[in-house]
């Protein structure tokens, strides 16, 4: 199938191009930094985000959402599941 996209820049604001399935670490990063998190069944999600030295509490995250941001790690502390990283 022709990738009529593959000579487009790609840039945050781009539509992901590529996925992982999320699992949440005490300490290891994630494989790639995300554009956003697809959160199949909320709840609290504790990320830290690129450039960071500090992780952040998400309270409330619901179900079936797209959670935007440049994420290096989702911390096992996330009560969040069924997490899928998108770049």
């Amino acid at each position: 199938m022709p990738d009529h996209f593959v000579s487009h820049e790609d840039d945050f604001l781009g539509v992901p191009r590529h996925s992982f399935d999320i699992d949440p670490a005490e300490s290891e990063a994630l494989p790639f930094v995300t554009r956003s998190i697809w959160v199949g069944n909320g709840g609290t999600m504790v990320v830290r985000h690129v450039g960071d030295t500090e992780d952040r509490t998400m309270l409330n995250v619901p179900s079936g959402v797209e959670f935007l941001g440049c994420f290096t790690h989702v911390r096992a502390t996330s009560t969040a599941s069924d997490l899928v990283g998108r770049y």
